[in-house]
């Protein structure tokens, strides 16, 4: 199960990755890279939605989400959630847990909205820092874990999230040395 927490680490970390080449280029041209890149978070993401149910309801909770709130604009992302799907499909999904899956996709939308929110509102402070982690996944994950006793999906978006947010970090240092 360790190996599977890695993957989601890895694909938090194209996840990031894709974001910052999407943000940092000309909406009408996206480079090869950010769509390889693409493709491969959606490959691991698929991968790991294979795996169990958990992963499974997860990665189709966020991508509800995402398409929901709009943030799937860009060729490189809809190649990701591509890749995702068809991954999927081609491995086949364990089931999902509908219940969980509708919970997450509505703390992941909430978090995509409050961070857009907080882009509008404040420019720095202490609120922009904290909706800027986009807490809600993990602590929606955690109180899923203190209800059934299995913190799964608790350590599968801290992964992500923690390898998503550690590639921003590095990603911005680098472009401030330039």
């Amino acid at each position: 199960m360790i190996f599977l927490y890695f993957l989601a680490f890895i694909c938090g970390s194209l996840t990031k990755f894709t974001d910052n080449l999407v943000d940092n280029r000309p909406q009408k041209r996206f480079s090869k890279a950010a769509v390889l890149a693409g493709i491969s978070y959606g490959l691991v993401a698929g991968f790991l939605s294979s795996t169990s149910q958990v992963f499974a309801t997860l990665a189709t909770a966020l991508a509800i989400a995402m398409l929901l709130s709009g943030k799937i604009d860009a060729r490189p992302h809809q190649a990701g959630l591509a890749a995702l799907f068809a991954t999927a499909l081609f491995l086949g999904i364990p089931g999902i847990d509908f219940f969980v899956l509708v919970l997450l996709a509505a703390l992941a939308f909430a978090d995509e909205a409050l961070n857009d929110f907080a882009d509008r509102a404040a420019k720095k402070g202490l609120v922009k820092k904290i909706v800027g982690l986009r807490p809600s996944m993990e602590i929606g994950t955690l109180a899923i874990g203190f209800l059934t006793g299995s913190f799964a999906y608790f350590f599968a978006i801290f992964s992500f999230d923690l390898a998503y947010h550690a590639i921003e970090k590095i990603m911005q240092a680098n472009a401030k040395r330039k």
